[in-house]
């Protein structure tokens, strides 16, 4: 965790270059079922679905990212720049669209709201890494089951994250919000919450700031920790969940089968 600063230096040096190397990139607007390969690159991808959901499998590279109406969009390990990642200048779901994110797949900005979940679109991480402070509103839903959230997040409206594993690490903030008409669903059993789970500090160990630690046990048996969430006792909208219902049972099955493979 103290070397989350190096990290956003990291970052900053990566979005500069980004912004500087990128600029001729052509944008694409998607509206049947296509591939962008390993080899293609974007500065702007636009996802519409005209009659049937259009699926598209992205393994290329582009700035930013907008899906709307039904479109699902796939986004594999493949899909890189700079050592496996996408820079990604903002990414906007709308309408009922879909994004899932597999295997070592990374999005990541140092914007706030970068990604930002509109309308009742949805976003499943059965793997990779969101490093970005995302925002979900409306009524839309986040599902972690693998992977992780690493940069903070904004839940707002009547926004859903359902929790089934996977990681929540410190963000910009320090403390993931809630709003009081969004909702968190931990799914497992034995969580325990502690507000100061660990002082982190850049440089000055007198100047840093207390992280919250939420910890448990997920619907796999897998020993879990959350980090820099509210405090459950105060915050009724956070629930956990112990048993598993028919459609999280797919869903991780699902997650197996990719393991096994």
């Amino acid at each position: 965790m103290r070397g989350h600063k190096q990290t956003i230096l990291v970052m900053l040096m990566i979005d500069f270059f980004l912004s500087v190397s990128y600029a001729i990139l052509e944008d694409i607007k998607i509206t049947s079922d296509h591939t962008i390969q390993k080899s293609q690159s974007y500065d702007t991808v636009t996802v519409w679905s005209v009659g049937n959901p259009t699926v598209v499998d992205f393994y290329g590279f582009a700035c930013s990212f907008e899906t709307y109406d039904s479109s699902i969009v796939n986004v594999y390990d493949d899909a890189q720049i700079m050592d496996d990642e996408i820079c990604l200048s903002h990414v906007d779901l709308w309408d009922t669209s879909v994004v899932n994110l597999f295997d070592e797949a990374r999005f990541f900005s140092l914007e706030y709201c970068a990604f930002t979940l509109h309308d009742a679109g949805t976003l499943n991480l059965y793997g990779g890494e969101v490093f970005t402070f995302f925002c979900a509103r409306d009524f839309s839903i986040v599902n972690l089951y693998e992977g992780s959230l690493s940069f903070g997040f904004f839940l707002e409206d009547n926004a859903v994250l359902n929790v089934y594993g996977g990681e929540i690490v410190p963000g910009l903030l320090w403390e993931n919000f809630i709003a009081p008409t969004a909702t968190i669903n931990m799914y497992g059993h034995d969580f325990t919450f502690t507000e100061q789970g660990d002082w982190v500090y850049f440089e000055d160990p007198e100047h840093g700031f207390w992280v919250s630690k939420l910890t448990g046990t997920n619907l796999e048996g897998t020993e879990v920790t959350y980090w820099g969430l509210p405090d459950p006792a105060t915050h009724s909208n956070i629930h956990f969940i112990p048993e598993p219902s028919a459609v999280l049972l797919v869903a991780l099955g699902t997650v197996l089968l990719r393991k096994r493979k």
